[in-house]
């Protein structure tokens, strides 16, 4: 998520020691409104649930505790992989207990909205965390009207060349095929697209489980002639931190 320069990322999402931005905070109004007739309305008298899918996220337990929660309160639907259930209660101030004073639906009629907004804590499951998220409720007992967002991942873009055996470094040619795979099983966890000569745009598989941090990966490229051209990185956080790619002749060729 770093390629994102917004300035709403620290609210929105939350980072790891080293900066990078590894998990997502949810933030919900469990509260009241004021309704055309000048009177407000809550959804407070019987208990419900509210329903989050996700299947890119896990729930941070590690920081449930300081958004005012507990593994009661928001935790892993039991059958329905993907899911996960925030259960309000029934009396408002007892779910009073459960949030914070950051309303960002405000209800003027209201006397207090104190400890109604939810922050919910998730971690990615993945590097490759893209897909819908998609917040729902128990129709049964309270009308929320479902709500979907969007979490796309930005792919690592830079330039692509070679270094000849005279030392000479060329761009790539567009579309021209360079593989790009993890070293320790030769698995071809991403796809390089030449978009132009000289330029590239790689993205990760979904489908492979890969560490942003210890994999090492690498690149071929065959050019004319049959020379193979070679670039190593020792992690994909390197990569990412590096985009401009020289690849050069194989050992041996």
């Amino acid at each position: 998520m770093n390629g994102y320069k917004d300035p709403r990322m620290e609210k929105m999402f939350l980072a790891n020691d080293v900066g990078d931005y590894v998990g997502i905070r949810i933030g919900i109004d469990v509260t009241s409104f004021a309704g055309f007739d000048n009177k407000s309305v809550d959804p407070f008298g019987q208990a419900f649930e509210i329903y989050i899918d996700a299947p890119m996220l896990k729930i941070d337990a590690g920081r449930l505790a300081e958004n005012r929660l507990d593994g009661t309160k928001l935790k892993a639907h039991p059958t329905i992989p993907g899911r996960f259930v925030y259960t309000v209660d029934a009396k408002r101030e007892t779910e009073r207990r459960y949030g914070t004073d950051d309303i960002a639906n405000t209800d003027n009629i209201a006397s207090s909205q104190r400890g109604e907004r939810k922050t919910l804590p998730f971690l990615v499951n993945s590097v490759v965390s893209a897909g819908d998220i998609v917040i729902s409720s128990d129709e049964s007992r309270v009308v929320y009207y479902s709500k979907t967002f969007r979490v796309s991942n930005q792919s690592i873009a830079g330039t692509l060349q070679y270094k000849n055996t005279a030392g000479v470094v060329q761009n790539i040619p567009k579309d021209a095929f360079v593989s790009f795979e993890r070293t320790r099983n030769g698995s071809r966890i991403g796809s390089v697209s030449v978009t132009a000569d000289g330029q590239y745009e790689l993205r990760l598989r979904k489908e492979y489980e890969f560490n942003w941090y210890t994999d090492e990966v690498e690149l071929h490229y065959t050019g004319d002639g049959g020379m193979v051209y070679h670039a190593t990185y020792p992690s994909l956080s390197s990569l990412f931190a590096s985009p401009h790619i020289v690849l050069e002749p194989s050992a041996g060729e």
